[in-house]
């Protein structure tokens, strides 16, 4: 059975039907006109609800509440799309905007609980962490000790206000070396700056003394006249296979090598020729190196090089297998072709075998060679 209270105004009129649903003891409340625009409806039979809509019979807000003691309220836009939720325990789901908040919660409780770690663009605080903006050092700028420890509520020294201040009973580790005494394991500040200097020294000493060097890349066979490539096997078992360049007697042999010259100060080079015979123990050979700089946009490897050598007589080992190292020396400047820090050379090496003073029978087996600069 339904009743309805009918109001009618101008030819609009306002219906307020009550009727029992389905459910024993379901009511529901219907305050609206004909077309069901601008409705409140109120019903249920446990629950409690009311429905507010628009001009337009869009749904916009929505209250609930239950015999349990659960309430909500629901807000939509006019797609009906629910944009937040109130529920009984207070908790708001769904974007906020207002112009400001307001907390009057007491200290000891947090006014505001956040889970996301986003930054907060233009967030303007007064504290960090409980400290003023006073207690913290700004960018670009120096404080003194005093300074520092007052911002802070600090008191005292770091370690000390003296320049001999001593650090009894302290251990300084920098760069995970520790520095200490030997005698009580206690630093003073001018042994500190003593060692420092020193370490410095030490430094500065490297620095100059360091030498240069020649690394040889690779071996560039001329077109004729060259050493020949051989092996030279070793005693071990399984045997070694030295690779080696033969240079034959009573001939002149060459084998050019590419090289560069790395961290060159200024100084000579000295030019080590480690070689054994192939079978002899006694005699001489004449050896010879030379060198043609690779001039950057200056130096056409297509024309002809006169290259000068310098040579040394070095005296063949004991046995046959043994090496023998045989020294050329240059001094800087055009004794070797001007070459300078970083350029590419080609360095020639020969044995003189024509030389009167190459007296030994065989092949000269020639190592890898080295330069330094001395």
């Amino acid at each position: 059975m339904t009743k309805r209270l009918v109001v009618h105004e101008s030819g609009n009129h306002l219906e307020v039907p009550v009727f029992t649903g389905a459910t024993s003891g379901h009511t529901y409340v219907q305050i609206a006109n004909s077309s069901n625009v601008g409705t409140v409806k109120l019903g249920g039979a446990s629950n409690g609800n009311v429905s507010i809509f628009d001009s337009s019979a869009n749904l916009r807000m929505s209250l609930s509440a239950d015999v349990a003691g659960n309430a909500q309220i629901n807000g939509y836009d006019a797609s009906g799309t629910n944009t937040f939720t109130i529920n009984s325990a207070g908790i708001f789901s769904g974007p906020a905007s207002c112009q400001y908040l307001t907390s009057t919660v007491a200290t000891g409780t947090p006014p505001l609980f956040v889970t996301s770690t986003t930054v907060v663009t233009n967030l303007n605080a007064d504290k960090l962490d409980g400290y003023d903006a006073t207690a913290f050092e700004a960018a670009g700028t120096t404080s003194t000790h005093a300074a520092l420890t007052a911002a802070h509520g600090a008191t005292g020294a770091v370690v000390g206000t003296t320049n001999s201040q001593t650090l009894t009973n302290k251990t300084i580790v920098v760069a995970n070396n520790t520095i200490t005494t030997a005698a009580s394991g206690n630093l003073a500040a001018t042994e500190l700056n003593a060692a420092l200097a020193e370490l410095q020294a030490d430094i500065d000493t490297r620095a100059t003394t360091q030498k240069g060097r020649i690394r040889f890349l690779k071996s560039l066979p001329p077109a004729t006249l060259f050493a020949t490539e051989d092996i030279r096997p070793g005693g071990s078992s399984p045997a070694e296979s030295v690779i080696v360049w033969d240079f034959d007697a009573a001939s002149i042999e060459y084998m050019d090598f590419l090289c560069v010259l790395e961290h060159y100060g200024g100084g000579g080079l000295t030019f080590s020729l480690p070689w054994s015979a192939t079978s002899a123990t006694s005699g001489a050979v004449r050896w010879g190196v030379a060198i043609r700089r690779m001039t950057d946009d200056a130096e056409d490897v297509d024309a002809s090089k006169t290259y000068d050598f310098n040579e040394v007589d070095d005296t063949a080992a004991s046995a046959s297998g043994e090496l023998s190292y045989a020294t050329i020396t240059f001094t800087n400047g055009t004794d070797m072709d001007n070459l300078a820090d970083g350029e590419l050379a080609i360095v020639r090496v020969r044995r003189n075998g024509s030389h009167a003073n190459d007296t030994m029978s065989g092949d000269a087996e020639l190592w890898l060679p080295n330069a330094r600069e001395t």
